[in-house]
């Protein structure tokens, strides 16, 4: 069973409390929200959504829009994504869910390891260029003497 706006409601209010979400137009705060936003829409509609984060429709349409670039390129919305899929199920109230919902899931923890995968690549050849550099150092100073 679908629960209801008001209970919806209830767990966006738990969110934003939790998470520290501001009504303003910050990227963190907008990146929070809107993951909320895509998350609730697989059970409920664009205006019981907009009307529980007290936004309007568009807004909502606009975030679904933009969910698999923000999944791409914001770690942090890759958090958000997850946890409010975890409320969304919470409220499903379903022992099982559906392959689809299953799979989004698994996508989002699977890009957000492949973006820490890609950081500590990156960390990596940072170090390995330092120590590349070094190397070239003493090289030099060996052929100098």
């Amino acid at each position: 069973m679908i629960g209801n706006e008001q209970t919806l409601q209830e767990e966006y209010n738990a969110y934003v409390i939790l998470n520290r979400i501001q009504d303003n137009r910050q990227h963190h705060n907008v990146m929070a929200r809107f993951a909320f936003m895509v998350a609730a829409r697989e059970i409920y509609n664009t205006l019981q959504i907009a009307r529980v984060t007290n936004k309007n429709h568009a807004t909502v349409i606009h975030a679904w829009k933009n969910h698999e670039t923000n999944l791409k390129f914001d770690r942090q919305y890759l958090r958000h994504y997850n946890y409010c899929t975890e409320i969304v199920d919470k409220i499903r109230n379903e022992c099982s869910t559906s392959e689809e919902i299953t799979l989004r899931k698994e996508n989002a923890k699977l890009l957000e390891r492949l973006q820490n995968v890609r950081e500590e690549l990156q960390e990596t050849r940072n170090a390995l260029y330092i120590v590349q550099e070094q190397l070239n150092a003493l090289n030099k100073d060996e052929l100098c003497t």
